[in-house]
């Protein structure tokens, strides 16, 4: 109980610290932005170098990559939240996974081989057998094409 509740919190404060921190390295990516435009101006009127420019495109670099590797950081810590609340299950009631018209129509197009029980691999099997007159040019007991 103790440790599942450290985890909702563990990813609540990365989600939270997190998202200031984007806003923040926004600004900070828009700064070096104008950092770069500003430089450039300068260089073209003979102000400075062409080595200010260079280390204003460097530093706008990094806060670009820190800027998509902070907000890869935020969504992992979405993704976190939601598994230790434990998301992503979905009450079924005793109803199957797939529906009933879904998996049929699933056996018409797959051969799903030792994934299903024998009978329905039977079934599967017997179907595609009657269906080699389709003109799809498949023959399918040896899955390669007709020539």
């Amino acid at each position: 109980m103790l440790a599942a509740k450290q985890e909702v919190e563990d990813a609540l404060t990365g989600y939270l610290l997190g998202s200031e921190q984007v806003e923040r390295l926004t600004q900070s990516e828009a700064a070096a932005k104008r950092a770069v435009e500003l430089s450039f101006v300068q260089y073209r009127e003979g102000a400075t170098d062409f080595t200010s420019v260079l280390n204003a495109q460097q530093s706008k670099l990094r806060a670009g990559d820190l800027l998509a590797s902070t907000r890869g950081t935020v969504a992992l810590s979405v993704i976190a939240l939601n598994k230790a609340l434990g998301g992503g299950w979905q009450i079924r009631d005793g109803q199957d996974l797939v529906p009933a018209e879904t998996r049929d129509e699933m056996r018409a197009r797959t051969y799903w081989g030792s994934l299903l029980p024998p009978e329905a691999r039977a079934r599967d099997v017997d179907a595609a057998a009657a269906d080699t007159t389709s003109g799809r040019g498949w023959h399918w007991r040896w899955w390669w094409p007709e020539w």
